[in-house]
């Protein structure tokens, strides 16, 4: 079996519903998809499945920078590769 369909079930379990439609994670402009992970729910995806945090994750576009001029991101996104979330893909997506 191959890591992705679990995982994708994991995501699901934790409460997200892909229908692999493309309508929340493929870009129409920049940044606009964005899906939203906490890191609680990174680790856990991570734990069960063996993928890295940067299989999973990337940094929210947006940062802040402090008075030292350390940048830190405001959140996590599920990764993109070109324009639509890494793990939407007619070869590693199963049904749901």
């Amino acid at each position: 079996m191959d890591r992705i369909t679990p995982a994708a079930r994991a995501i699901q379990a934790i409460g997200f519903q892909c229908i692999r439609c493309g309508s929340c994670c493929t870009a129409i402009e920049e940044n606009s998809n964005i899906v939203m992970l906490s890191p609680q729910e990174i680790r856990e995806i991570g734990k069960r499945y063996g993928f890295t945090w940067n299989e999973i994750a990337e940094p929210y576009p947006g940062v802040i920078t402090d008075q030292q001029g350390r940048s830190f991101t405001i959140g996590w996104c599920l990764t993109r590769k070109e324009s639509v979330c890494s793990f939407l893909s007619q070869k590693n997506v199963p049904d749901l």
